[in-house]
């Protein structure tokens, strides 16, 4: 029995200074590697150092009441204290109208709403002809599938499917279209 005990014990004791080795270790590294990279080369006699180029900074835009306006884009502002944050630009506008339509979008395809998804389809190719991201098409197709699941639709789905790789609707087509098990949901009836 003590004999365990002072197994035990011992082991005990070789794991503590193992551990402690370990961290010696370590911070002895990160201390050497620190003072390595924190080491600059002093000029050599007789050799020009050429100034460090100070970055361009346009005035910052004052508001009404006086305090510096965060600029939208550029290098953080030297200016210490308060700030306005930037405000926001058309382009933001944009982009968060783009997000609401999609989120509608979605919601229409949740609810099996095959007249809705054309409506906001249409709506989204008035508004963003570059469809960088090719969501157009996909919900067209989701909404085609939702309304009539013929051989031509399940053909224009897979084509999608296959060529479409990273277009975010990829996967709703494949559910709605592909994989289209369930019926679609009654009009007016909500989840």
């Amino acid at each position: 029995m003590a004999r365990s005990r002072m197994r035990v014990g011992s082991g005990a004791i070789t794991l503590v200074l193992v551990a402690l080795l370990v961290l010696l270790g370590f911070s002895f590294f990160s201390t050497w590697s620190a003072e390595r990279v924190a080491v600059v080369e002093p000029p050599i006699a007789g050799e020009s150092v050429p100034p460090a180029a100070a970055p361009d900074r346009a005035p910052l835009e004052l508001a009404a009441d006086g305090i510096p306006i965060v600029p939208a884009t550029g290098a953080p502002p030297e200016h210490e204290g308060p700030m306005h944050p930037h405000p926001i630009t058309t382009a933001h506008e944009r982009i968060f109208r783009e997000n609401n339509l999609v989120g509608a979008l979605n919601l229409a395809v949740d609810l099996k709403d095959a007249p809705r998804i054309r409506e906001l389809v249409a709506e989204y190719r008035q508004d963003y002809p570059e469809d960088a991201h090719r969501l157009q098409e996909g919900y067209a197709l989701i909404g085609d599938c939702l309304e009539n699941l013929d051989a031509e639709t399940r053909a224009r789905a897979r084509h999608f499917w296959q060529t479409e790789i990273r277009s975010q609707t990829r996967r709703y087509v494949r559910r709605h279209c592909l994989d289209n098990h369930s019926p679609p949901l009654a009009q007016g009836v909500s989840p």
